[in-house]
């Protein structure tokens, strides 16, 4: 599966909503947790299956943000993609974020 579904007006994806700025369904999952939606959070990013990718959830004054795959070569390719550092810097930039 791919993560196709991206919702790009989000902070995280913004980055990538122009054109030449990486192509984040290039990369191949085979691997990934199954999680049940919930409305307490917020599904950033679907695989081509449906299933969530990326969720985010407030908590207290901070967030959580869950990819439900890993950052390695055995579950996925992504780490070997353009998209890689800038997806994990934009998302530990909206981890860090003051609120």
């Amino acid at each position: 599966v791919i993560m196709n579904v991206v919702d790009l007006k989000h902070e995280v994806f913004r980055p990538f909503d122009s054109p030449h700025t990486g192509d984040l369904a290039s990369a191949v999952f085979v691997q990934f947790f199954s999680v049940q939606e919930s409305q307490a959070a917020t599904v950033l990013a679907r695989f081509s299956n449906g299933q969530p990718a990326l969720l985010e959830k407030a908590i207290d004054k901070g967030k959580s943000i869950l990819f439900t795959s890993a950052m390695d070569l055995e579950w996925n390719n992504l780490c070997l993609k353009s998209v890689f550092v800038p997806v994990v810097h934009q998302i530990t930039r909206r981890l860090c974020a003051a609120q």
